[in-house]
């Protein structure tokens, strides 16, 4: 099966979600709930979902919708595997900005969009990959945190110097 861009940046958001919410083995997946998550509509989450049914990630009952076939902390390598260094400009954008230091530890979404000015979609597709890659994660209520990360070599020294 062939995924539009869309598809595949809805395949990242629900393992990114099933992740963030550490979802355990058997928990439903319902489809409008994906979709207001994911901000798209339930067409791209319902062929991200077969996509997972067909490669093991989820199950599918035909009556009663999808459920998470293995525990969300077993799907470490899936993410990494679905977020692979990105090109997207967004996302390379959103990294030199991180790393020149021109970015707070805090923002919310619509903070980047005007900074950034891009759509809605584009951030959420750069966040997306981001925070799978894990130095970005949701805050609760509202906006986004950057996680602490070694950032430059003097983050690498006092990390790792005193092992030397």
């Amino acid at each position: 099966m062939h995924l539009t861009p869309t598809q595949t940046r809805v395949v990242r958001e629900i393992i990114s979600y099933a992740r963030r919410e550490n979802l355990g083995a058997g928990s439903h997946l319902p489809l409008v709930h994906l979709a207001t998550e994911v901000g798209t509509s339930r067409f791209p989450v319902h062929a991200a979902l077969l996509h997972l049914a067909k490669i093991g990630v989820v199950r599918h009952d035909r009556d009663r919708g999808f459920f998470l076939a293995a525990p969300a902390q077993s799907l470490s390598e899936l993410a990494y595997t679905w977020s692979t260094t990105s090109e997207d400009p967004v996302y390379l954008e959103i990294a030199e900005l991180r790393l020149s230091g021109k970015l707070p530890d805090t923002f919310t979404e619509s903070d980047l969009i005007r900074q950034l000015k891009v759509s809605r979609n584009k951030l959420r597709k750069a966040l997306s990959i981001i925070q799978q890659q894990g130095w970005v994660e949701r805050r609760a209520g509202h906006g986004w945190s950057f996680l602490p990360m070694i950032d430059s070599v003097d983050a690498y020294e006092e990390s790792y110097g005193h092992l030397v």
